[in-house]
């Protein structure tokens, strides 16, 4: 969690360009619903079917 903090941070400190920053802070989201929401759900059905 500290590296999706970290690189939309960073990103803004460096280069104070929010049309860099945005995309940067919109892939760290997708990243984490990826993976702290839609893989943990699919993992917990699959194990409850069997």
């Amino acid at each position: 969690m500290l590296t999706g903090i970290a690189l939309p941070t960073a990103s803004w400190f460096l280069l104070q360009l929010w049309w860099i920053t945005a995309p940067v802070a919109a892939a760290v989201l997708v990243w984490w619903w990826l993976f702290l929401v839609l893989v943990p759900r699919a993992y917990l059905e699959q194990q409850g079917s069997q």
